[in-house]
């Protein structure tokens, strides 16, 4: 075989060869800078991340205290307002103990009263019913009084009569 056929072949390989280790040596410095720039943005996206993480933290906390003051805040005007209701509830019951204890007085008079009628009018009738029982006593003696003398003039009536 003649050299000839080789040594192109072989030129053009070792050609390839210096390209292929040049570009090959840019390549893995361009995959290098690549790599520590992905590598720089990854950390300063979880930076970032972290940051934004930290920053939302404690925007939740702020607005979970901000939450529990305000429902501090209600619980504390609901109880103020409860208290309140509760002092009213007991001036008013207060004011109508002291009407029920007026009008219980009064009622009490009243009764007191109405006792004081009863007794009266059971007096007036006791006495009325006396003087009825001494007209309707006195009625009978008087006509046994009446029957007694007609019996008597009637009597003497006869013997007159019988006497004579």
């Amino acid at each position: 075989m003649k050299k000839r056929y080789f040594i192109p072949p072989l030129l053009l390989l070792a050609v390839f060869g210096a390209v292929y280790s040049g570009k090959r040596a840019e390549l893995d410095a361009r995959q290098a800078a690549e790599t520590a720039g992905k590598t720089a943005l990854a950390k300063a996206d979880a930076e970032r991340r972290a940051d934004t993480e930290r920053k939302a933290r404690a925007d939740a906390e702020a607005r979970s205290q901000a939450r529990a003051e305000d429902e501090r805040r209600k619980e504390e005007a609901k109880f103020a307002k409860l208290e309140a209701d509760i002092r009213t509830i007991a001036d008013e019951k207060a004011k109508a103990d002291t009407a029920t204890a007026a009008l219980a007085g009064k009622i009490a008079a009243a009764e007191a009263r109405l006792r004081d009628a009863h007794t009266a009018r059971d007096t007036v009738a006791d006495a009325t019913f006396a003087a009825e029982r001494d007209v309707a006593a006195a009625t009978v003696s008087r006509r046994n009084a009446e029957l007694e003398e007609q019996r008597l003039v009637t009597l003497f009536t006869r013997r007159e009569s019988a006497g004579r």
